[in-house]
């Protein structure tokens, strides 16, 4: 899911309206937040310490019309996450996931997975993905960072619910938020998920408001580094039949290049190209993409005053896309390439590794 360069040539129609510069008919993925109802967790590094969360969340007439426009646009999947919220907690999320079906629009989601029902199960069957936010191999350490009572057991019941998953219709994976608190329990949370056959564990630093590091302790990359030898040593014992330990953006920049912790997530400014193929719906409003989100100078709309079609097709929409950026984030390799493609270079041949087509 991770290989957002590959990807685009699965989308040879959004390519060729993005080589026209017809930018209202490239939207592929909406990154989708229902609700800022509510969450069963106070986890230590989320959304809702560092913005202004109004409570607000989606009926089902609006959803209905979001999907609608997003066939409309030819967008074929969403991503379903919380802002500030818990996103299995949705009322309405098994039947948000159905009429997506319905509409030949795939799905994700974002979950702490701390529920463990056969319904719950049943509808996360229906998904292409499912990532839990796990960041601890001990139930202990999980209590401490997602704040919640121990005895609660949300530990268990995530490993619970990823065991009903199935890993041959759902691409299954963890999130893995490193903190001075969990740093030596990575190896433990890869052997758990190679034991439920999870398809990869994620591996970040942590963020805050404006997609800056809430640290820049470089201690820390030592001890990851250690922990990331004892993996690598069992994967070659292996041959590599186990779960796959996915370094985001930020952690190969540090370890690739040398770059310093706190520069991570900073580029030279360019233009913004991948905000071509999503966007983010929220309950704040319309935004140009994740690293942004809840940002008011990235706002291009207000989601219960107009509908996604007309907010994506707006002028002010329109003017902000290709706006210069300074942030280096998950999608930049793609915009590397956008850049590139845009000046007329070429794209690699989609080989999209176990074959998922969607999420761009």
């Amino acid at each position: 899911m991770f290989q957002f360069v590959q990807k685009l040539a699965y989308y040879p129609q959004k390519l060729a309206a993005f080589r026209a510069g017809d930018h209202a008919k490239t939207l592929s993925t909406v990154i989708f937040y229902p609700s800022t109802e509510a969450c069963n967790q106070n986890c230590v590094f989320c959304d809702s310490k560092f913005y202004d969360l109004k409570k607000l969340e989606f009926d089902r007439d609006r959803m209905a019309r979001m999907l609608d426009d997003m066939n409309a646009l030819g967008a074929d999947s969403l991503i379903i996450l919380g802002d500030g919220s818990e996103p299995i907690l949705f009322r309405d999320l098994g039947w948000l996931v159905d009429e997506a079906a319905a509409r030949g629009i795939a799905c994700g989601i974002y979950t702490n997975g701390s529920l463990c029902t056969q319904e719950l199960a049943d509808c996360l069957n229906k998904m292409e993905f499912v990532r839990i936010s796990l960041d601890a191999g001990t139930p202990e350490t999980h209590s401490l960072l997602h704040g919640y009572p121990l005895r609660r057991g949300d530990f268990a019941n995530a490993l619970a619910l990823l065991r009903k998953l199935d890993p041959d219709r759902v691409e299954t994976g963890a999130a893995f938020i490193i903190l001075e608190e969990n740093v030596g329990e990575i190896y433990l949370t890869w052997k758990l998920l190679c034991s439920l056959r999870a398809r990869y564990l994620e591996l970040k630093l942590p963020l805050q408001k404006g997609y800056r590091f809430a640290s820049s302790d470089a201690r820390l990359l030592g001890r990851i580094r250690e922990e990331l030898a004892k993996i690598d040593r069992e994967r070659q014992a292996c041959g590599g039949a186990c779960t796959e330990v996915v370094l985001n953006n930020h952690l190969r920049r540090v370890f690739t290049e040398g770059c310093a912790p706190e520069f991570l997530t900073s580029k030279e400014e360019s233009p913004c190209l991948t905000c071509c193929f999503r966007t983010i719906v929220s309950p704040m409003g319309y935004y140009l993409c994740s690293p942004l989100k809840n940002l008011e100078d990235a706002r291009y709309g207000d989601p219960f005053a107009m509908g996604l079609r007309e907010a994506w097709e707006s002028a002010r929409h329109m003017e902000m896309i290709g706006r210069p950026c300074a942030i280096s984030c998950t999608y930049n390799d793609q915009n590397e390439a956008l850049l590139r493609l845009a000046s007329g270079g070429t794209l690699p041949e989609a080989g999209v590794s176990g074959g998922q087509r969607h999420f761009l």
